[in-house]
């Protein structure tokens, strides 16, 4: 792991906390942790009700596809699968997005901002942030949010962990629930209140806002 990667530090060994993180997870006891994973998906499935049991927010990738498998097929639970895209899918890629929802049979939803919003944003990400995707880093997290909240589905399942990447997180130290600000701290960085200016109006960033901390403690929001 380089030097330059966004959050990673080494020890007085050399070694990055990535590669410690990974050292840390052949000590867990993954029996407990699966009986952990049960207990929250059963009792999410018992709030339910009629509703959807849980939001599973997916892309189209291998761990879209292996999270779709546990909750389905592992599980039985019923989930509504959201996608934020950032309007920059390759063929390839929309193309396993709907092999995912074809195999499991998922109801999904999908948002797309407009591609002149979308080219505003990633010429106002680079100088702001450092990449072009601010928008992606945003709307990964704040549309699911605002799905489970406005369709009051408390749990989502997210597919990923800082965890295996950097030092953000470890699996000793691990991020416990992906709060409302969980993807501003990690790699948006600028709420869309920060990004209003230039070229760039509050109902241009009306899709990438969080949900209010009295909705989502409202619903029971979580993940």
């Amino acid at each position: 792991v380089p030097e330059t990667q966004e959050g990673v530090d080494f020890d007085e060994m050399g070694v990055c906390t990535a590669c410690r993180s990974s050292e840390e997870k052949m000590h867990i006891d993954w029996v407990v942790r699966e009986q952990k994973l049960r207990t929250i998906l059963e009792d999410a499935r018992k709030k339910a009700g009629n509703n959807y049991d849980c939001v599973l927010p997916i892309s189209g990738g291998k761990d879209s596809f292996y999270q779709a498998h546990v909750l389905t097929n592992v599980y039985g639970l019923k989930p509504l699968a959201v996608t934020f895209s950032h309007n920059w899918f390759s063929e390839t890629g929309y193309y396993n997005l709907q092999r995912l929802l074809e195999v499991f049979d998922l109801d999904h939803l999908q948002f797309t901002p407009a591609r002149g919003l979308v080219n505003r944003l990633a010429r106002k990400s680079l100088g702001a942030i450092g990449d072009s995707c601010w928008h992606c880093h945003s709307g990964v997290g704040a549309f699911p949010m605002q799905v489970a909240t406005r369709f009051r589905i408390p749990l989502l399942v997210w597919g990923e962990s800082v965890s295996e990447n950097d030092g953000r997180a470890t699996y000793d130290c691990p991020v416990t629930t992906f709060d409302r600000d969980y993807f501003t701290k990690v790699s948006a960085r600028l709420t869309a209140d920060e990004m209003v200016g230039d070229d760039l109006t509050a109902k241009d960033l009306q899709p990438f806002q969080l949900p209010s901390y009295e909705e989502i403690d409202d619903t029971g929001v979580w993940g």
